[in-house]
């Protein structure tokens, strides 16, 4: 996913936009679980850790065009 294409479905994301969000969910979960399961060596933590975050990540979209702002 570019750069470009990951700021557009921030956007989207940022306005309530549940596929948007399904798209970065499918992309980045297993990324993201990946780099933390190498860092704690656990999959079963790492993976509840990935799903906090995606959670944190939706519960906290509106201010991530706040963000971009900056």
């Amino acid at each position: 996913m570019t750069l470009d294409k990951t700021n557009e479905i921030l956007l989207a994301i940022s306005q309530g936009d549940r596929i948007a969000f399904k798209k970065l969910f499918m992309t980045w979960f297993p990324k993201v679980n990946n780099f933390i399961v190498h860092m704690i060596k656990n999959e079963y933590v790492a993976e509840d850790l990935t799903q906090d975050i995606f959670i944190k990540l939706w519960e906290g979209r509106e201010g991530l065009q706040k963000n971009r702002q900056l």
